[in-house]
């Protein structure tokens, strides 16, 4: 589960997954709120996940990358 806060105030967040650090990155969700539960993972396996913030039609900055292994 991804869980996210901001000091800025948002519209929503985009959550994108990757198989490696350094890959491409494809979006997954657009939420309002954190968490974000990602299922159909692989136990064992590590993901890889950034997140952008987006106020009205201003997106943010990607955030650097988490690496989350699966469970």
């Amino acid at each position: 589960m991804l869980s996210w806060w901001s000091r800025e105030p948002y519209g929503y967040a985009v959550i994108y997954r990757s198989d490696s650090a350094g890959g491409q990155f494809s979006r997954l969700a657009a939420m309002r709120s954190a968490p974000f539960l990602d299922t159909g993972l692989t136990a064992g396996r590590t993901y890889y996940y950034k997140i952008q913030l987006v106020s009205g039609l201003h997106p943010g900055e990607l955030s650097s990358a988490l690496a989350v292994t699966a469970y």
